[in-house]
């Protein structure tokens, strides 16, 4: 995941005061970062600093294909968050209120009206931990569902049909087209005889009684429903 603090540069803004400042930022989103890291183990933080237009598009190039982006903005240049808004991959923008509000509300309102996939928070100095865990949340269920599948289960007329994508059935190749494009998922369709002979039908007794019992242990509650209740459902 793609860690980009959008900093002013110091030398054409402000001078040792901004220097100051930014190395503070640096500190405080260390900080941030090494509990973040803890926190979601499984996680490979890449962290790079951006102070131009040139500086963003070189930094997508170096993070290369990362789930997305997690962005604070605290920069008083135009044109740092174009590059990252407008790559096409998810992210996630934290603007400083004062200092990153220009630029953040004109480029987050492009990327919304471009259709990408892009979330911006307004927030005034660094977030806590917490805070900010909830937005590395939402990145990392993208990634999840790019490592997932669609099922599609049609009879065998209807799965040549939206092989062939044939106007018959094309409202239910449209959306599994644009859940497509919008997660990653790859789709694939399967007739009902193949999903139970694949599926249904090699789960025995004893493996639908382990699903079961997983699920009664992981609900956080349980209303009128047994082990054996749900030893069919759990078959399928």
């Amino acid at each position: 995941m793609g860690v980009i603090l959008c900093l002013t540069p110091a030398e054409r803004f402000g001078g040792e005061p901004v220097d100051k400042a930014n190395e503070m930022l640096r500190t405080a989103i260390g900080e941030l970062l090494r509990s973040l890291s803890e926190r979601f183990s499984w996680i490979e933080f890449a962290y790079a600093e951006s102070f131009s237009f040139n500086d963003s598009v070189s930094i997508l190039k170096e993070l290369g294909d990362v789930t997305g982006y997690l962005v604070f903005n605290i920069n008083m240049m135009g044109g740092v968050l174009r590059p990252i808004l407008l790559s096409g991959k998810p992210a996630v923008v934290l603007s400083e209120t004062y200092v990153g509000s220009g630029e953040f509300l004109m480029e987050y309102s492009r990327a919304l009206s471009s259709g990408m996939p892009v979330v911006g928070f307004s927030m005034r100095g660094i977030p806590d931990v917490e805070q900010v865990a909830e937005y590395v949340n939402l990145l990392d269920v993208v990634r999840k569902l790019g490592s997932s599948k669609m099922l599609v289960v049609v009879d065998e007329v209807i799965k040549d049909f939206m092989w062939a994508e044939d106007p018959i059935c094309i409202d239910m190749c449209n959306v599994s087209r644009e859940v497509q494009s919008i997660t990653g998922i790859d789709v694939e369709y399967m007739t009902i005889d193949a999903f139970k002979e694949k599926y249904y039908e090699p789960a025995g007794i004893e493996e639908a009684r382990k699903v079961a019992e997983r699920w009664l242990n992981n609900a956080a509650r349980v209303d009128e429903h047994s082990l054996d209740d749900l030893v069919a459902p759990a078959s399928t």
